[in-house]
């Protein structure tokens, strides 16, 4: 209602921004009397690419990594159940308090990557892709170049922790 904008959180899908998010916003810019042009909404997008193929799928894994970990959080359930994959929620959350995360990157499939990420192993399409996807929907993105390694998602891990 109140906003100039949203910044969206990288575990998001298309269908999610669409028939969630979207509806939502429009909601509340009719409440104050606006319109979708009087906002801007950035997203961040996982894009998975690489300069050679260990790069690829070096990037691949990180992503996945990242995404179990969102997967675990019982707030962004609501994410996989647009997807029919709201009971996968409770089990990545029980093997993150398990520490299991490689378990977790594992049980993140392709499919499921492919839903939250741009997959190209051809980065000059990565502007396209974005496009096609999400430019309909978002006004600014956002890229990771580059994922924390293992041992430093361990130390973000830890310091989130300390506050829970």
């Amino acid at each position: 209602e109140v906003g100039d904008g949203l910044i969206c959180h990288g575990f998001t899908t298309q269908q999610y921004l669409e028939q969630v998010t979207l509806p939502n916003i429009k909601l509340g810019l009719e409440k104050s009397g606006r319109s979708r042009q009087d906002i801007d909404i950035l997203c961040p997008i996982i894009v998975v690419s690489g300069e050679d193929e260990q790069a690829f799928n070096n990037c691949k894994a990180m992503s996945k990594a990242q995404l179990a970990f969102y997967a675990s959080t019982p707030a962004y359930k609501g994410v996989l159940e647009q997807h029919g994959l709201g009971d996968m929620q409770p089990v990545f959350h029980a093997l993150s308090k398990e520490n299991k995360w490689d378990e977790m990157t594992a049980l993140f499939t392709d499919e499921m990557l492919d839903l939250f990420a741009i997959v190209t192993e051809d980065s000059a399409q990565i502007p396209a892709l974005v496009h096609a996807r999400y430019g309909h929907i978002i006004d600014v993105w956002m890229q990771t170049h580059q994922l924390p390694t293992r041992d430093e998602q361990s130390k973000m891990i830890r310091a989130i922790e300390q506050y829970s």
